[in-house]
């Protein structure tokens, strides 16, 4: 296998990858071609050390061609690869990546989630306040 990284925690999306290229005997090269993209594009992936936004939607369903599972999967990993902590998901990736999510639910279980959203909002911000700072003149 091509420069596999293990001596690092891999985020979903690199286990995905990862799992894949175990199970298969697949290298980057394999799954690229597949994917129809650059090995180098696999290769980045994997050696990442976090993610701050989500890899382009063309990058995602190309990678699912490349390792032969459903687009939902590869995008389900890199909605979890993004590091939070380290900063946050711009308004382009968020979107996507909600939709994504709400699209597998039912109607009844977007209603709760609507709900449990709306209650997290409420209890966080007890006052009214939505955490941002108002200026004050």
């Amino acid at each position: 296998m091509t420069g596999h990284p293990t001596r690092r925690k891999l985020n979903a999306l690199q286990q995905l990858i990862a799992d894949h290229m175990e199970r298969t005997g697949d290298t980057y090269a394999d799954i690229a071609a597949r994917a129809n993209c650059p090995r180098q594009t696999v290769s980045a992936i994997m050696h990442k050390d976090a993610f701050v936004s989500v890899p382009q939607q063309r990058t995602l369903d190309r990678l699912a061609k490349g390792l032969q599972v459903s687009k939902a999967t590869v995008r389900d990993a890199a909605a979890r690869s993004i590091s939070i902590g380290g900063g946050h998901t711009t308004g382009t990736e968020l979107p996507v990546i909600l939709s994504d999510l709400v699209a597998q639910l039912s109607d009844d279980q977007v209603a709760v989630l609507i709900a449990m959203t709306r209650e997290m909002v409420r209890v966080s911000h007890p006052n009214g306040h939505n955490g941002h700072a108002r200026k004050r003149g």
